[in-house]
C-alpha cells in the first residue's frame, strides 16, 4: 500500500485526495493548517486519523506527498519533504524564482527522489493527436500559434494570471514543439488593483514559430483555446469544452482556410480525465522508480520564460532568453 499526505485541501487539493483515494493500494492523508479545510476532508470521507493541521505532524510511513497549496510555500515544503527522503507531487508553479526550482532539481537528483510537477495540460487525450498531425507536417510547414486562457474567477492570492493560467499554454507549447523559445515580449496588467496581473500577453518566438498566449479572468466563460496555424491548414481545439479537434485547410493558393466547415474532426477520448491521469502517472512513477514526464527541469524552463515575461513587461520591450546559463550542473 502507497501512502501519500495531500498537503492543502483546498478545491483543488480536494480533487486530488478524490483522484487518489480512486485507486487501488493508495492510501491518503491530508494535512490542512485550517480547521474548516480539515472538517470538509473529514465530509469528504478521510479518516480522522488520516487528517494532521502540518506535514510535520504525520507519523504514517509515508511513502511521498503531494503539495498543492500557495506557490509561496512550495520551496520549503518540497525541502522538507526530500530531507525526509519522501518522492514529490508539486502542483504549478513549483517555484516562481527559477533557482529555487534548480535547487530543488538537484538535491531531488541527489538523493535519488522523484519530483513530479502538476503540469495538467500534458496529460490531455487530445495531445496524442495534436502531436501526430505535427509530426505528420499535415498542417505543413508551422506558422504561428494562438492560445487564450480565460475564466470568470476572482485573483488568486499567491500569483497573478501569467504564473497561475498562462502557465498552462507555455508548457503545452514547448511539449508540442520539442523546442524553447528565444525571446519573449510580454505585457502583464493589473485592471482590478489587487497586486497581481489579472490581464497577460505575451509573444514567444521558437526560432520562427511565433507563439501568442493570452490569459484573463474577467471572461463571460471558461475558455482554454489553443490554435496552431500552418502553411497547409489550422488545428483548432478548446481544452475546456470541447472533446472535438478540427482542422481546415487552406485554400489551393495558401492564401487563407479554404471553407467554413472543418474538413477533419477528430474525437478525442472522454477519459480519464487529465488529474486522474496525471496522478496515476505520478503514482506509477513512484511505484517503478522512474522519471516522470514532467519534473523539476520542466518547471524551471518555464520559470525562466515567465521570469522573462515578467522583466518583459517591466522594461516594455523584447528580452532574450539565454538557455546556456543557470542550467543544471547536470543536464
Amino acid at each position: 500500500m502507497m501512502k501519500i499526505l495531500v498537503c492543502g485541501f483546498g478545491r483543488w487539493g480536494a480533487n486530488h485526495v478524490r483522484a487518489l483515494r480512486s485507486m487501488e493500494l493508495v492510501e491518503v492523508f491530508v494535512a490542512d493548517p485550517s480547521e474548516t479545510a480539515r472538517a470538509l476532508a473529514r465530509s469528504a470521507g478521510v479518516p480522522e486519523d488520516h487528517i494532521t493541521a502540518r506535514f510535520e505532524d504525520c507519523a504514517a510511513p509515508l511513502n511521498a506527498v503531494d503539495i498543492v497549496t500557495p506557490a509561496d510555500t512550495h520551496f520549503a515544503l518540497c525541502l522538507a519533504a526530500i530531507e525526509r527522503g519522501l518522492d514529490l507531487f508539486v502542483e504549478k508553479p513549483l517555484c516562481v524564482d527559477p533557482e529555487q526550482c534548480i535547487r530543488l532539481a538537484d538535491e531531488a537528483y541527489r538523493r535519488g527522489i522523484i519530483l513530479q510537477v502538476g503540469h495538467v495540460f500534458r496529460f490531455h487525450p487530445a495531445n496524442g493527436h495534436i502531436l501526430r498531425l505535427l509530426r505528420s507536417e499535415a498542417l505543413g510547414r508551422l506558422r504561428w500559434i494562438s492560445a487564450h486562457f480565460s475564466s470568470a474567477k476572482t485573483p488568486r492570492s499567491d500569483t497573478g494570471v501569467t504564473w497561475s493560467d498562462s502557465l498552462h499554454f507555455v508548457d503545452l507549447i514547448n511539449f508540442l514543439l520539442g523546442a524553447l523559445p528565444r525571446s519573449v515580449m510580454a505585457r502583464l496588467s493589473d485592471t482590478g488593483g489587487t497586486g497581481h496581473d489579472d490581464v497577460s500577453w505575451m509573444s514567444l518566438d521558437y526560432d520562427g514559430v511565433e507563439a501568442e498566449i493570452r490569459a484573463d479572468c474577467d471572461g463571460p466563460h471558461k475558455t482554454r483555446e489553443l490554435l496552431i496555424h500552418g502553411s497547409a491548414g489550422s488545428l483548432e481545439f478548446d481544452f475546456q469544452s470541447s472533446r472535438d479537434i478540427r482542422i481546415y485547410q487552406r485554400s489551393a493558393d495558401g492564401s487563407g482556410v479554404g471553407q467554413s466547415d472543418p474538413a477533419q474532426v477528430i474525437s478525442c477520448a472522454r477519459s480519464p480525465q487529465p488529474l486522474d491521469a496525471e496522478l496515476r502517472c505520478f503514482v506509477g512513477c513512484v511505484a517503478g522508480r522512474a522519471l516522470p514526464p514532467v519534473g523539476a527541469i520542466e518547471a524551471w524552463q518555464v520559470a525562466r520564460i515567465l521570469s522573462a515575461a515578467c522583466e518583459s513587461s517591466a522594461q516594455g520591450r523584447r528580452l532574450c532568453i539565454d538557455w546556456k546559463t543557470g542550467a543544471p550542473w547536470w543536464l
